[in-house]
């Protein structure tokens, strides 16, 4: 009409307009791209259509499908992805919450995230609403509805499920970020590796899997009622009969879970004591790979697994409650979806009888069937979209409970005096403001002059710019209402000084460190230093999995000169020499085959690298020998060592007092954590009674050139030179269903049957009457409500039937599959892990083994059984509703073997890149746990160094890799679920057209088949987002498989022999020619070995450190192999027994003392055999039974963080006297006690290992003066056997190693060994 034209014109403009705006938007946008921006993100740069149909991703398959990928080769996330853009908002809005309150993290992802949250509402808006159709007019018309309808389907549901998928990415980044910030501010005492992982691999999972369909909730209830509404208008009254089936479960449903959160009992609160239950495992099973050198050695493997098994099996039980709720929600999630249209066909069929009005007819039973189908979509996705928010927010607020813990508050006063000192205003301190206790700079004050109880009388004025660490009456303990653990501290320690701290074990030496680095908090008192950052080396040398040159350089820029200065004083230049890859060598987990004074002197070349104003050592030079701590000590700390030459302030807690007199100030710590003395070496020597009664002379260091260039090192590090390989480098070509058979095969097979045959059941019940009702229909077209009460029972037999067998099936699943696979798996693991050769884990990444029993655990527990019985079932019901859809209509038959062959093409093009993606987000992830685990364990030292911004960009770093195949797996999925939904639409658009276009069919069997299309691609849709989640899930079992093949084991053909219980009888210890090496590649440790131990004899092993002192107990202990030659005990050759049974036999004080995951009774008595009387006797006699006492008794966990490294020790001289066995090994039992407690660990051995065989490897000499023979070695030879005395009377190298262990004369020397032997001291 002509008054229309305006607002034609109109339109089409508008038209015009909108058209011109998609051009462009879908015009891809790289070649728009700045030059300083290039490389962006495909999906970044693509335009709308690109991105609607994931053309963008197609780039990346073809290449999966082609060659191996790896991290390197896969697409950048988009930069809104990145936790660089959330960063600062999430920080400040965190640091605005209050973080105490429930809930407060879950309103600041909200607030934070909403953008990306609120993208995927259009979209999901989008496919809100069942489709039905009641016209046939136009029959073209109505095609090409479908085809849009369809096609619209498949772009907005992969959009949504996109965009949701985006929010997961980036909440998980930002969730990961904030718990490794928190964790490097909390205090020392109270970080936990177990806890932190368990979220990250465990609750930080299970958020981004409880979002997956987080829209349902608002969406699914929409679909409900306009569900409910088209009913009511095709069956009218009769819905409500329905609907009461529907409500009445929801409300039962709801009343279980909102009951259970009142009485305790709420899925989130079950799920809770699962997670903590795995927590203990997990940190149960960190610890055993942690200490597994110490595990082997000892013979404790099997005890070991038994107590890692029992947590396992508590796992298992506590997560049948959580198993038994889950099973009942889903099961009622069913009755309500498959029970309504029972009730409303009922309802409906006895009220067309009662009144005689139209009977049920094809045409509103199937359309009402099609809404049904969808009403129950929705119902069963609204009830589990509530459990998973559930469960994401149960696991967010153990997230936020974890980041509500206290932070540590550095309790120190930092006051850098930067200005040149001038004398005439430098602050100065009166006399009165010094404790006649404190230290002095001895080299700013007469010594002659000092006296120690004249301290106010010598020092009169001290300039404060000169003071480097004042502490003031400070008292410490680590919690409130402990036991102080210092006291009364009064201490000035003055700039480029050397002050060493000594006192027995358990007075608070390591304490008093901590509390200079700020890592205790002290009750009362002040501590003030000069720099808050300090060059720190732990009582256990802290290194990472790294080479050896990264260990040194830590996080700075290499500096050539500097870093060759730190290896030669360090003594490490030998050592570059014998490894496969010189420095650059990568030296395993913990560096879990070097040597104790090898790690020690990394450590201490990564402090000494770091070139800080001061240093802080603990007892670094413990396992050394004499020797190589005489060169060591002077290089670092001598008159001229680097240290000293740099002005350095050192401060060096020490219990070994050879070079004691080198110091600038000595404190002595007391029993009660007091000082007791302080001052110089000349004036306490004799002034204090700890120091007089240790029996020190002045000592001087004077190394020949000719003594230096014997070097002390080793003939090379224990370092295997095979190069790191990730565990799941070479499982990428298993076939599915290799895996599927592998995992059917640990569950077995009858028990796979029956699960697969309840399942069968289940959909019989569910497609059957589909069928069922196009016979009762047409009865009813032949004669109204014809045999009712007949077709009405069966009908309402098969849905009651299949709900009956799907509980029967979940149940089976559940309670028996589910258990036997997670208790086999464990097991496969920890057999795997356990029987391990040692060099496995030098060249293994720790992140790598950890992540087998923590992620891929949790998959096989928590995503394999739901995403098996969904992938199971939704499988069984396309094959039946293909079936049921070529039963109603014949002719879609012929497109299906096409439909066929296009998905098998598709799943392969898809799978050759999903499958690496899915292993490449394993691997990628490891190295981020290996450096989370490395930083919690280094966290003191992290700190001390002051790299704590660093690392936490290097967290930054490897997340981002991490989440770039975490990303493109959700991309690959998103992308199989758009090529199958639009296989569905081609599927019904061929019946649409079949229907509209012949007569082929009747009407109730078109029926069937249009409603069967409707069903399988709901069911399609499903079997994508189960058999993705069981593909990720099967992964697990892949590497768990993989790790089992291709882990060797340390146990050889023919070592079969077993020994009877009482083995060794005699202790006779024979090596015969034998030459070893830690891998059949690496350089040989032992050469042409050849000694005798007699039965009841004891022989010490002595030599320069990496000598191949440890090296010889290996191999007694067949940690390592043996290229040549024979080791026999009892004229036995070892090589043919057990490892596990040989060591049993034995009794091994290693180096490195470790607990079991149990209570202190139990680490002394694991096997039950000694009463409490006895075990407190021997507590006794080790002088441990107070301090267990006080920490709670024999019923107390063992935990090395409330007992100190010597106290731990004693601890394990306490289990290894209960033991029976002829033959005890000491690895450096007493490098790490003062020397009061090494006489009585030395007295403690003479005596109660007095009858039997005894072979010790010690670098303190005059421990092993008694002995009956001493054997030298040198680069894995012997040089030199015999008995100590006539080899200390001899020019030997012995006598040497003697000479510099107490820096005394030759005459002295001779004068003490003969006193030594000729009347032992009574110690």
């Amino acid at each position: 009409m002509p008054e229309n034209t305006a607002i034609a014109s109109i339109f089409t403009a508008i038209v015009c307009f909108k058209f011109i705006i998609l051009t462009l938007e879908a015009k891809e946008k790289s070649n728009l791209i700045r030059p300083e921006f290039k490389h962006p993100s495909p999906e970044q740069a693509a335009g709308i259509l690109n991105r609607s149909f994931f053309w963008w991703f197609n780039p990346l398959l073809l290449t999966g499908s082609k060659q191996r990928l790896a991290v390197d080769d896969l697409f950048f996330n988009d930069d809104g992805l990145t936790f660089d853009a959330w960063r600062d908002i999430i920080t400040r809005r965190w640091a605005k919450a209050d973080i105490s309150k429930p809930h407060a993290l879950l309103k600041v992802m909200l607030a934070t995230f909403k953008g990306l949250l609120l993208a995927g509402i259009l979209p999901r808006l989008c496919l809100t609403g069942p489709e039905t159709t009641t016209s046939n007019k136009v029959a073209y018309g109505l095609i090409a509805a479908y085809a849009i309808v369809y096609i619209g389907i498949a772009v907005m549901s992969t959009m949504s499920q996109h965009k949701n998928y985006r929010t997961i990415v980036a909440i998980r980044g930002s969730a990961v970020s904030l718990i490794y910030q928190h964790t490097l501010r909390l205090t020392s005492s109270s970080t936990s590796t177990s806890s932190s992982l368990t979220l990250i691999n465990n609750d930080v999972e299970r958020m981004g899997h409880g979002m997956r369909e987080v829209h349902e909730i608002w969406a699914s209830l929409i679909e409900i009622a306009l569900s409910l509404w088209l009913l009511e208008v095709r069956l009218g009254v009769s819905v409500v009969a329905a609907v009461f089936v529907i409500i009445g479960n929801i409300c039962t449903l709801l009343g279980c879970v909102f009951g259970f959160v009142k009485m305790g009992l709420l899925l989130g609160d079950r799920q809770k004591v699962w997670l903590e239950a795995i927590e203990k495992r997990t940190s149960s099973t960190i610890a055993t790979l942690g200490s597994i050198r110490g595990i082997k050695s000892t013979g404790a493997t099997d005890i070991v697994q038994r107590i890692t098994t029992r947590l396992r099996l508590d796992e298992i039980r506590i997560s049948l409650k959580y198993r038994e709720l889950l099973v009942g929600i889903v099961t009622l999630s069913y009755v309500s979806t498959t029970m309504a249209p029972v009730f409303a066909f009922a309802t409906y069929s006895i009220i067309s009888n009662s009144r005689g009005t139209t009977p049920l007819l094809a045409a509103s039973a199937y359309t009402s069937l099609t809404i049904f189908s969808l009403l129950g979509q929705a119902v069963s996705k609204w009830i589990s979209s509530s459990v998973d928010i559930i469960t994401t927010i149960a696991c967010l607020e153990r997230v936020r409970q974890y980041l509500a813990t206290n932070l540590r508050v550095d309790p120190r006063t930092i006051e850098s005096y930067i200005k040149p000192i001038d004398s005439s205003n430098s602050p100065r301190l009166r006399n009165s403001d010094i404790s006649q206790t404190e230290m002095l700079d001895m080299g700013s004050v007469d010594q002659s002059q000092y006296h120690p109880n004249s301290v106010g009388e010598v020092l009169r004025e001290v300039p404060l710019a000169k003071m480097m660490i004042t502490i003031r009456d400070c008292s410490a303990c680590w919690s409130k209402g402990s036991e102080m653990a210092i006291s009364e501290i009064n201490l000035t320690i003055l700039k480029g000084s050397l002050a060493m701290v000594i006192g027995p074990i358990g007075s608070g030496k390591s304490t008093l460190l901590k509390v200079i680095l700020g890592e205790m908090p002290h009750t009362t008192g002040t501590v003030i230093v000069g720099r808050s950052e300090a060059a720190f080396c732990g009582q256990s040398p802290w290194l990472t999995n790294v080479s050896v040159r990264n260990n040194i350089i830590g996080v700075s820029y290499l500096d050539a000169n500097w870093y060759n200065t730190v290896v030669n004083a360090c003594a490490l230049d030998r050592d570059f020499e014998q490894l496969p890859d010189g420095d650059n060598t990568v030296i395993g987990s913990k560096g879990v085959l070097l040597s104790g004074g090898q790690k020690s002197r990394l450590a201490l070349a990564r402090a000494l690298y770091a070139r800080n104003d001061l240093v802080i050592l603990d007892d670094v030079f413990s396992g050394l020998d004499a020797k190589t701590e005489q060169r060591v000590f002077e290089s670092v700390l001598g008159s001229h060592g680097i240290l000293r030459q740099g002005g350095t302030t050192t401060v060096l807690a020490t219990n070994s007092v050879r070079n004691i007199s080198l110091a600038d100030h000595i404190v002595v710590m007391g029993s009660d954590g007091k000082i007791t003395d302080q001052g110089t070496y000349q004036n306490l020597v004799f002034a204090s009674s700890y120091l007089e009664s240790l029996g020190t002379r002045q000592k001087t260091l004077n190394i020949s050139d000719s003594e230096k260039s014997k070097d002390d090192t080793v003939s090379g590090l224990a370092v295997a030179s095979a190069m790191h390989q990730p565990v799941d480098s070479d499982n990428r070509g298993d076939k599915d269903l290799t895996i599927y058979k592998y995992y059917i095969d640990t569950v077995g097979w009858v028990t796979w049957w029956v699960f697969v045959l309840l399942c069968s059941g289940f959909v019989f019940g569910l497609v059957f009457p589909q069928i069922w009702i196009q016979f009762w229909t047409e009865a009813n077209a032949r004669q109204a409500n014809y045999r009712l009460a007949y077709y009405l029972s069966l009908y309402a037999l098969w849905p009651l039937m299949a709900i009956v067998i799907f509980l029967g099936a979940c149940a089976w699943l559940m309670i028996r599959m589910v258990s036997k696979a997670a208790i086999q798996f464990h097991g496969i693991l920890l057999n795997s892990a356990l029987s391990a050769p040692l060099v496995y884990f030098s060249t293994t990444d720790s992140g790598e083994v950890s992540n087998r029993f923590t992620q891929d655990l949790n998959l096989i527990d928590m995503e394999l059984p739901t995403a098996l019985i969904g992938t199971t079932v939704t499988f069984l019901s396309c094959i039946a509703q293909i079936g049921v859809i070529i039963y109603g209509s014949s002719y879609v038959a012929a497109a299906i073997p096409a439909l066929i062959v296009f998905l098998y093409y598709i799943q392969l093009f898809y799978l050759r890149t999903s499958r690496q993606l899915r292993l490449l987000e394993l691997e990628a992830k490891a190295p981020l746990l290996s450096h989370f685990m490395e930083s919690i364990h280094g966290l003191v030292t992290i700190r001390a160094f002051g790299w704590t911004e660093k690392f936490t960009h290097q967290n930054h770093d490897l997340l981002e890799r991490s989440q770039r195949p975490f990303y493109l797996l959700y991309c690959a999925q998103r992308w199989l679920n758009l090529t199958l939904e639009l296989a569905v639409a081609f599927l019904a658009i061929i019946l649409v057209s079949i229907a509209l276009t012949t007569r082929e069919s009747s009407g109730a069997k078109i029926g069937v088949a249009l409603l069967s299309i409707v069903g399988f691609g709901l069911n399609l849709k499903t079997l994508v987002y189960t058999w993705t989640s069981l593909e990720i899930a099967m992964g697990a079992v892949s590497r768990i498989r993989h790790f089992a093949i291709n882990t060797s084991s340390e146990d050889l053909p023919g070592e079969d022999r077993t020994l009877p219980p009482d083995w060794p009888h005699e202790g006779v210890i024979r090596f015969q020619s034998v030459s070893a090496a830690y891998s059949p590649t690496s350089h040989p440790v032992l050469n042409d070995l050849s000694f005798t131990v007699k039965a009841g004899t004891k022989v010490a092993i002595c030599g320069r450190t990496g000598s191949g002192k440890s090296s010889t107990l290996a191999a007694l202990l067949r940690l390592i192999d043996l290229r040549s030659g024979a080791i026999t005990i009892d004229g036995i050759d070892i090589s043919t027994v057990v490892r596990q049974d040989l060591r049993s036999k034995l009794i091994t004080l290693p180096q490195e003392p470790f607990y079991y995951h149990a209570s202190i009774r139990d680490n002394l008595d694991v096997r039950g055999q000694f009463s409490t009387e006895e075990l407190l006797d021997i507590l006794e006699v080790v002088g441990m039974r107070e301090v267990i006492d006080k920490k709670g008794g024999l019923d107390a966990m063992a935990n090395a963080d409330v007992l100190s490294h010597g106290q731990s020790q004693l601890l394990c001289l306490a289990r290894a006297i209960l033991r029976p066995n002829k033959i005890l090994i000491l690895d450096e039992a007493t490098s790490s006690v003062d020397k009061k407690t090494e006489e009585k660990m030395v007295d403690i051995i003479r005596e109660k290992f007095q009858d039997r065989t005894v072979i010790s490897v010690a670098h303190n000499l005059n421990t092993i003066m008694d002995y009956d023979e001493v054997i030298v070695l040198e680069a894995g030879r012997i040089i030199e056997q015999g008995k100590p005395l006539a080899l200390a009377l001899e020019p030997s190298f012995f006598a040497s190693l003697l000479k510099a262990a107490d820096g005394e004369s030759e005459d002295a020397l001779e004068e003490e060994t003969i006193s030594n032997i000729a009347s032992p001291r009574s110690r």
